[in-house]
């Protein structure tokens, strides 16, 4: 299976770009910020980069400088609904742009023609096809809060965590 990792910050489009690329047959990274895209380059196994141009050059040079440093890069295809994003795609030698907003059919065909896969071998056949058509069909998902990051796993919460105050309806110490 190959590994895709796509830098986007809008969450609606990370769920609509996930959902397609794994139909690909690919498991998907995702990052919001280019300080977490170039932490995941660093541990490798990534076989393609996608990345929202947002902020143009600004929002990917940070990451650019680290694909620099990688022995085996990723090819990069370059996503942005900037007037500029043609243009910054040639400029960073992209191996493909798509402007946004665009269609899961069309982010998918990109990825395998990048990967050379074969696309009649994607997915499950008529669930695939299905899946895309109606993708296409519908409208934006709306915009949902960033989930919080957590800094630790349950085995690393102290037990001892709400024994003073409990902050919260229906909270009590552990016990």
């Amino acid at each position: 299976m190959r590994t895709t990792l796509l830098v986007e910050p809008e969450p609606s489009l990370v769920l609509s770009c996930r959902e397609a690329l794994y139909e690909l047959g690919h498991d998907v990274l995702t990052a919001s910020t280019a300080a977490a895209a170039i932490t995941h380059l660093r541990e490798g196994g990534v076989d393609v980069l996608i990345v929202d141009a947002a902020d143009g050059a600004a929002s990917i040079t940070p990451i650019l400088a680290a694909l620099e440093k990688l022995l085996d890069a990723p090819p990069l295809l370059l996503v942005s609904g900037r007037p500029d994003g043609p243009e910054l795609s040639a400029h960073v030698g992209a191996a493909a742009f798509l402007p946004l907003p665009c269609d899961p059919a069309e982010l998918v065909h990109e990825v395998a023609r990048i990967t050379g896969v074969d696309r009649r071998t994607i997915g499950s056949g008529t669930h695939s096809a299905t899946l895309l058509a109606r993708a296409a069909e519908l409208p934006p998902l709306p915009a949902a809060a960033p989930m919080p990051t957590v800094g630790f796993s349950g085995s690393d919460v102290p037990s001892t965590a709400f024994d003073d105050e409990p902050t919260g309806p229906g909270l009590r110490p552990l016990e």
